[in-house]
């Protein structure tokens, strides 16, 4: 198998690390591969007949990707390479030491394999199922020079066609992966991270704060909710506007949150009474497996509505119907959770369908967030044994011996609460999001906060945040 990893990535391009770099350089080169990123979510695809994200929108935005762009799978083929390798290596399918600079490389080495395999699958999906089908401009173009063929020049041009789009997206995977590790090695924190940041940013603020029309010249609200707000009075239309400030409310209690539980920590004991002069301090985040229970369960959620949409496209709407990017019937319409649950209530047209479609949703959403909490733990290695261990290696390196099974017997009491909190905390908190139908979705919401908070933490351990401060201040 190694042969087949080592074969494939050798022929992808890397970022060297850099000798030297100071921290506003690295600050300056995050910012650069940021800035490239959004170019590149500009560079549209060419040749394509696109048909739009529907249903999927919110996993476009989650996944720091722009439909129709160069850049339309986002990072999501990065993401899933990791995790794929992560679960592997942690599930001891492969017997890795990933401490060790041989088994770092290693473990590069197969998440990039892997993402170039998802990547590869993807793409051809998404060339060959309807979002992102060859324009029979472009067809007629690659057919051309195989018309003495007959009625098979058609079929050699879509094949080409679809090879051209297929190239197109992987280009965009591979360039995406080289501003990631441009991020990495020359700056502060992880591209992914800024990327999803900058993707779900943008959209939030066009939510916000766009004065235009859906339909320019109308009079019709604005697309901004704060806009919004201010049409809706100017109309004399306060239901409305009261309904527009509750999402802006909910978008707020969300964000404070987010911040408030992913700072809560809880100590766990490690002298056990023995050398307390030499007791060092551990601490577990009560939000354990941070914000990958709810993405699961978004992407988990999202694969069904998939299932549902190439079904109905292929006319057996077995698993519902989807309209407008929404379902509006069938199991898909009892497991999505953007239901508008709190707007209907306020607007007084609430109806039994709809509740049951909410509690329905929430159980399902609320199960899944929980359960990938609880797999993600078990996959990677982190239950309350695979920490002990951990934990007594680490303490081994500074000359204290601790028995792992004494270091369990502690971790037992809180890992496993932790683990089911978390899952069930930001999968309620993306929830809340979806009850009042919040256009850029709660999850979305969630993760960017999240992401904002460590990047801010790496901000400050760094110093530069410090330096910033500095600066500012002197130009003050």
């Amino acid at each position: 198998m190694w042969a087949i990893v080592e074969k494939v990535v050798q022929k992808l391009p890397t970022i060297k690390k850099p000798k030297y770099l100071t921290n506003l350089d690295r600050l300056k080169w995050s910012a650069i591969a940021v800035i490239l990123y959004l170019l590149l979510s500009y560079t549209p695809l060419i040749g394509v007949s696109q048909t739009g994200a529907g249903v999927f929108e919110e996993l476009v935005v989650l996944l720091g990707a722009s439909f129709g762009s160069i850049v339309s799978l986002g990072i999501g083929p990065i993401i899933i390479g990791y995790l794929l390798a992560e679960l592997f290596i942690g599930s001891g399918e492969l017997n890795i030491d990933i401490t060790t600079e041989e088994g770092k490389r290693k473990f590069e080495n197969l998440a990039r394999f892997f993402m170039i395999v998802f990547g590869l699958f993807e793409s051809i999906v998404m060339a060959t199922i309807g979002w992102f089908k060859p324009s029979q401009f472009l067809i007629s173009l690659f057919a051309m020079p195989f018309s003495f063929l007959g009625s098979n020049a058609f079929l050699i041009g879509y094949i080409l066609a679809v090879l051209f789009i297929v190239a197109q997206l992987m280009l965009g995977v591979i360039l995406a992966y080289l501003l990631d590790d441009l991020s990495q090695k020359w700056g502060f924190t992880s591209g992914i991270n800024l990327f999803i940041l900058a993707t779900v940013s943008r959209e939030l603020f066009v939510q916000l704060f766009n004065p235009l029309t859906q339909i320019p010249g109308t009079p019709t609200p604005p697309i901004g909710k704060i806009p919004q707000i201010f049409y809706f009075i100017s109309q004399g239309l306060y239901t409305e506007a009261i309904v527009v400030g509750l999402q802006l409310l909910v978008i707020v209690l969300v964000i404070l949150l987010s911040v408030y539980f992913y700072m809560v920590k809880i100590p766990i004991p490690t002298s056990f009474g023995k050398i307390p002069e030499k007791s060092l301090r551990y601490e577990v985040r009560l939000i354990y497996t941070g914000n990958i229970p709810v993405i699961f369960a978004f992407a988990f959620l999202h694969q069904i509505l998939l299932i549902a949409w190439v079904l109905q496209q292929l006319g057996i709407p077995l698993l519902g119907t989807i309209e407008n990017g929404h379902p509006i019937n069938g199991l898909v319409a009892y497991i999505y959770p953007d239901t508008g649950f709190l707007i209907s209530l306020i607007l007084g047209n609430l109806t039994l369908d709809n509740l049951i479609r909410t509690i329905t949703s929430s159980l399902f959403f609320l199960g899944s967030s929980i359960l990938f909490s609880i797999y993600f733990v078990l996959a990677t290695g982190q239950d309350s044994e695979g920490l002990a261990k951990q934990l007594s290696k680490m303490f081994g390196r500074i000359g204290l011996k601790r028995d792992y099974r004494i270091i369990k017997h502690y971790l037992d009491k809180i890992i496993p609460c932790v683990t089911v909190l978390g899952g069930f905390i930001v999968g309620f908190l993306a929830l809340l999001s979806y009850w009042v139908s919040i256009p850029i979705g709660g999850t979305s919401i969630l993760l960017a906060t999240m992401i904002s908070y460590m990047v801010y933490e790496q901000l400050k351990e760094t110093g530069i945040l410090k330096e910033l401060t500095q600066i500012i201040s002197k130009l003050e």
